[in-house]
């Protein structure tokens, strides 16, 4: 099969029907990992697992979502249980026919869990007639990889600080087992900031750093540990040397979409807003379904007074966000509290799923009830 040179594909999420809840975690990695999988191959451009678990996207039939995504093909996969073995059921679609023009079986093997995910990247990028990408750095260690999988399953729930704390404590495992396992010491680097954000301690930030330069001492040219040392830069006051090394990585990798956020927060930190304006709006032209990119410009565009723009670029992030990420609506509804606008407020806060957990959210929420004088619920 002959297809254009870069080929749009969504994996959507793994699911899990073995009856064993354990294996969750199983199937949600396994298609993270597709995800990282695939999107090494320059011939390539792959939804992100934000972008797929959207929560309007959420029942639709896997080619529906596919054309919603603007995807050529769709990537589904099933762990079901047959003759009580584990077994990965991966079916492909073309979006555009509705058809089915691939199917693969694979037995998950527990102690060969990376195997399965390159078999199948490598079936998939065959069937796609695309390039594949020279392997990213792995790892032997069977049960590193889980550990590594069981950590970005949990670095998915981002408003989670707990999930923060269990991610960083299975990564940190996960390279003792293999301490040349590059991707590892990447994502361990972003744990650790992302610790660090949440308030967890400036030592953080240290261990972060030393983390991003294992991975990059390993594997020199791995775009995540470049990423992740550019944030540990951009929190440390080190402005330039994170500049430097994300304008470096985009004029390789000018499909990086996460790299042009990052440039632009050390703009925007630097004081530069048109630079930072300038690099969110790249990430969003790259990547315009990922409510990271948007939520970013709309924040920026409400810091520098440009209301009208501020709203559209955080709705759009509401839009988009998946169902447990809030952030792009309270955003939203600190731009209309800051200019007065309580009723406006109050209908975008009455969106955040409940229970708000949050004691500030629920405060600022509260404090919009008691001005409109709602009393009962500002309790």
């Amino acid at each position: 099969m002959c297809i254009r040179d870069r080929v749009r594909l969504a994996v959507l999420p793994f699911e899990n029907r073995t009856s064993d809840q354990a294996k969750d975690y199983l199937a949600r990695g396994l298609g993270t990992a597709m995800i990282d999988e695939l999107k090494q191959s320059p011939g390539m451009t792959v939804a992100s697992r934000a972008d797929v678990t959207a929560p309007e996207l959420g029942g639709l039939e896997a080619t529906t979502v596919g054309a919603q995504l603007g995807a050529d093909f769709v990537l589904t996969g099933t762990l079901v249980l047959e003759d009580n073995d584990t077994v990965l059921q991966a079916l492909l679609f073309e979006v555009s026919s509705r058809q089915e023009v691939a199917r693969e079986r694979l037995p998950i093997d527990p102690d060969d869990l990376l195997a399965v995910q390159q078999t199948l990247g490598g079936r998939v990028l065959r069937a796609l007639d695309v390039a594949r990408a020279e392997a990213p750095t792995s790892t032997e260690s069977l049960e590193a990889y889980d550990l590594f999988l069981r950590a970005q399953s949990r670095l998915d729930t981002v408003q989670d600080p707990t999930s923060i704390d269990s991610a960083v404590a299975l990564l940190r495992e996960s390279v003792r087992l293999d301490t040349n396992f590059a991707a590892g010491w990447a994502a361990l680097s972003e744990a650790l900031v992302n610790a660090y954000s949440a308030d967890k301690g400036a030592e953080m930030l240290e261990e972060a750093e030393r983390a991003a330069a294992r991975a990059l001492e390993i594997e020199p040219d791995l775009a995540a540990a470049q990423v992740a040392l550019a944030r540990v830069y951009r929190q440390t006051a080190r402005n330039q040397e994170a500049i430097d090394t994300l304008q470096r990585l985009v004029s390789l990798r000018p499909d990086l979409d996460r790299a042009f956020v990052e440039l632009g927060l050390c703009h925007e930190q630097n004081g530069d807003l048109s630079k930072a304006e300038i690099a969110y709006r790249q990430a969003i032209s790259i990547r315009p379904d990922f409510w990271q990119n948007w939520n970013s410009l709309g924040t920026l565009l409400w810091a520098v007074g440009e209301l009208d723009g501020a709203r559209t670029a955080l709705q759009e992030a509401a839009d988009r966000a998946p169902d447990d990420i809030s952030w792009p609506l309270e955003n939203l509804a600190g731009l209309e509290l800051s200019v007065g606008n309580i009723e406006s407020a109050l209908q975008v806060y009455e969106r955040v799923p409940r229970p708000v957990v949050n004691a500030f959210l629920a405060s600022d929420i509260g404090t919009a009830y008691f001005y409109l004088e709602r009393f009962d619920e500002a309790e």
